[in-house]
């Protein structure tokens, strides 16, 4: 069976936003947006918890409802990709 090694790396952007993207190579695949920093909290729309999201193509993607735990974002994306590469094994080396 072949192997597939997916890294996810913890990246912050010059805002104060984190993300852990996952890439295959030097593609990313999916990734898990943190709450945002408590001086954006007041600004409608910002996202107060964790979310998941994969990216389909290079110009879109889906996104899952946020959760106050890192956990259960971790294991939507974990299952996806096990899905998306079925019939190979998925190993996820966390940085």
């Amino acid at each position: 069976m072949e192997k597939i090694r997916i890294t996810a790396k913890e990246v912050t952007n010059k805002l104060g936003l984190t993300s852990l993207i996952y890439k295959e190579g030097r593609r990313e695949v999916a990734n898990i947006a943190y709450p945002a920093p408590a001086k954006y909290q007041d600004i409608p729309g910002i996202l107060k918890g964790y979310r998941a999201g994969v990216n389909l193509t290079s110009a879109s993607g889906f996104c899952w409802d946020t959760h106050d735990t890192i956990d259960t974002p971790k294991k939507t994306v974990e299952e996806y990709l096990t899905k998306v590469y079925y019939n190979k094994e998925v190993v996820i080396i966390y940085k």
